[in-house]
């Protein structure tokens, strides 16, 4: 994958091309990352900071009994919010990262993008603009479990992801998706389905009413 793919995606990284080009040790790589690869554990420190090309990163929370939260996905154009405010604490990274897809990232040390912050402001404007991302996330997602009925959010859920009429997914899925366990998912369906708002099949769901 060329440079211009990378500026085209990311413009501000455009002002760095003498320091993303230029042959010396410790340059940024644009690496393949493949399905399944943890880029990084609970408690790992920040060691790299990636600028997703093409694929996507799920960033999740397990908590003590094994059971899965997912915070935020990485998309291509975005870079990942915890690796950074992780380097700017100078603190453990409090979540998992994995890659969903074959990842096509560049790939920045995290020593060298703190370099960066320090020495061009377009750096600290971007990192400065994921915090306020980071904070609304968070803002979002306290409101989203807090606050709205379980039931209410996987209505939502079905709506986002069906595809003519279809969602093709298990109920553990969206229990990860959503914070909640698979058995109180399982018990919601199984209402929906008692009162003919959607029909459930193995690792699937047809949405039957428009009143969903």
């Amino acid at each position: 994958m060329s440079y211009d793919s990378l500026y085209k995606q990311f413009p501000f990284l455009s002002a760095l091309k003498s320091e993303i080009e230029a042959e010396r040790p410790g340059k940024p790589q644009i690496a393949k990352i493949p399905k399944g690869h943890v880029i990084f554990e609970a408690g790992d420190p920040c060691r790299v900071i990636p600028f997703i090309l093409s694929g996507e990163i799920r960033v999740f929370a397990l908590s003590e009994s094994g059971r899965e939260m997912t915070l935020y996905r990485i998309n291509p154009g975005e870079s990942c919010i915890l690796s950074i405010s992780s380097l700017m604490a100078q603190s453990a990274i409090p979540a998992i990262a994995q890659a969903e897809t074959d990842i096509t990232a560049l790939v920045v040390t995290a020593d060298r993008f703190y370099q960066w912050m320090n020495r061009f402001e377009v750096v600290r404007g971007f990192a400065y603009g994921l915090m306020a991302s980071m904070l609304a996330m968070v803002i979002s997602t306290v409101d989203e479990v807090a606050f709205r009925r379980l039931d209410e959010r996987i209505i939502e859920f079905l709506k986002k992801h069906q595809l003519e009429g279809k969602v093709s997914m298990t109920h553990q899925h969206i229990a990860i998706e959503l914070g909640s366990s698979r058995e109180v998912v399982s018990r919601i369906l199984k209402d929906f389905e008692h009162r003919g708002l959607v029909e459930l099949a193995r690792g699937q769901i047809t949405l039957l009413s428009t009143d969903l």
